[in-house]
């Protein structure tokens, strides 16, 4: 059986639960390789003003040092010799939005690992029930076309001839380096779908906005992650769909796979399904990002 590794986490420093220690032994009682640490990065104050789902920016170095302190136990074999085997990935998951790459580059500090997102849509919230009024407003076909659109640009985030910054005519200046907003891995790529079996489901075909969502993560040269976490919402389904993950294999689109765990409980949830779900679709091996901003390769 492969490896279990788990490239998409959140500590409470976020909007999760559980502490880097606690997600740790979690992800070495799991027997897992490589656990990626990747909290909601720094948002703008009116996309989260009271700081619910991001890091604030005042705590991003209490975060890097509590990562570090984890980091030194395994280190020393305070989580045993299992623990000496798991290799603890700094990263961050970042929105993509009009203009974020150079928050992106200024807020990421040592994170080796970016995993690239869009929760937001003009300022308004796709994924929270609690939140609705884009769905009800625009209508769900609207919200997928917008959400496909942003998404392929995000795929560029960072990268030249894209939505990037020097896409835009930003060319890198004092501090902020354009390369340094580039994601590696987009997370969930079909998040939009979450609410369809509540009452948003699209009346489009999805099939034309799924290759533009392959040509996209092809043309840019950046991973997408298979994430189990849609299997405990709603929509009991992997994220992305069968249809999209085959179409990013058929363009060569390489792959990261993620519990999106907000809780120890659900650090490594279903991530040997996942890789049967991958290979079902034609992928014979997945990547796991590594500790010096690297990746190696895992057979599937």
């Amino acid at each position: 059986m492969p490896e279990i590794v788990d490239c998409h986490t959140h500590t409470f420093f976020s909007d999760g639960e559980g502490t880097f220690e606690e997600n740790v032994r979690a992800a070495v009682a799991a027997g897992c390789t490589t656990l990626a640490s990747t909290d909601h990065l720094t948002l703008p104050h009116e996309m989260d003003p009271d700081c619910e789902c991001s890091v604030p920016e005042s705590d991003l170095g209490e975060h890097r040092e509590a990562f570090l302190r984890v980091r030194d136990q395994l280190a020393a074999g305070e989580f045993g010799d299992a623990g000496k085997r798991l290799e603890f990935v700094y990263g961050f998951e970042a929105d993509w939005y009009e203009g974020c790459e150079e928050n992106i580059a200024r807020w990421r500090g040592e994170a080796v690992f970016l995993l690239g997102s869009i929760h937001f849509i003009d300022g308004m919230a796709i994924d929270y029930d609690k939140e609705m009024e884009i769905w009800d407003e625009w209508g769900p076909d609207a919200v997928w076309r917008a959400y496909v659109e942003r998404w392929c640009r995000a795929c560029f985030c960072g990268r030249d001839g894209g939505s990037g910054a020097k896409a835009r005519g930003v060319e890198a200046h004092g501090d902020f380096d354009p390369s340094r907003a580039r994601f590696d891995s987009m997370a969930h790529p079909d998040l939009v779908k979450l609410f369809s079996t509540s009452g948003y489901a699209p009346s489009i075909p999805l099939e034309p906005l799924w290759d533009q969502m392959a040509e996209a993560a092809q043309e840019a040269g950046v991973h997408v992650e298979l994430s189990t976490a849609g299997l405990r919402k709603p929509i009991e389904d992997f994220y992305p769909a069968a249809g999209l993950l085959e179409r990013f294999r058929r363009a060569g689109v390489p792959l990261t796979v993620g519990s999106d765990g907000h809780t120890p409980g659900t650090i490594c949830w279903e991530i040997e399904r996942a890789y049967a779900f991958a290979h079902a679709a034609g992928y014979r091996s997945i990547d796991a990002p590594t500790a010096d901003g690297g990746w190696r390769t895992i057979e599937l």
